[in-house]
């Protein structure tokens, strides 16, 4: 496939310089794309270990301190209602109306149902109950960050002085 030049246009770039550009683009999405392959399979891997050899924290993560760096295993969590089930607790509980608007489908004010739980009509344990956590984990590699040295020659130089 030829290049055209429009007439009355400049052309900006020779064919031998959008070759050359296309070969380095080509090769770069090539080097990118084992990049991140071997990113992901380190990541897959740090995480193995820091859970293997880590601590745990009171979040689920995992953590090892790696020398000049601090590996982890960080969980995230996410969090559905269960909508059927919370649908049926909030009939029981007289809440419908309040707490679901009806549009093509229940859809359910949270607002509402956050009230709900606050003022004790729904427990925490009931509201618990209709959610869906999902727990996903990422890697975290951070660089540790060593103190600087403090010069303390001029501070005691200084103290002297004072007496």
């Amino acid at each position: 496939m030829a290049l055209k030049v429009v007439k009355g246009k400049k052309q900006k770039y020779t064919a031998k310089e959008v070759v050359q550009m296309s070969q380095e683009y080509s090769e770069v999405s090539s080097q990118i794309k084992l990049l991140e392959t071997t990113k992901k399979t380190l990541a897959d891997r740090l995480k193995e270990a820091s859970e293997l050899i880590g601590v745990k924290d009171s979040k689920g993560s995992y953590y090892y301190d790696a020398g000049d760096f601090m590996v982890g295993k960080v969980a995230k969590k996410s969090v559905s209602l269960k909508q059927e089930d919370t649908i049926k607790l909030l009939k029981e509980k007289g809440l419908y109306k309040k707490c679901v608007e009806v549009q093509k489908v229940e859809v359910i004010n949270e607002k509402a149902l956050e009230d709900a739980v606050k003022d004790g009509t729904i427990s925490q344990e009931e509201f618990e109950s209709l959610c869906n956590v999902k727990v996903t984990y990422s890697v975290s590699v951070q660089k540790v960050e060593e103190m600087p040295e403090v010069d303390t020659s001029h501070a005691l130089k200084a103290a002297s002085r004072k007496k």
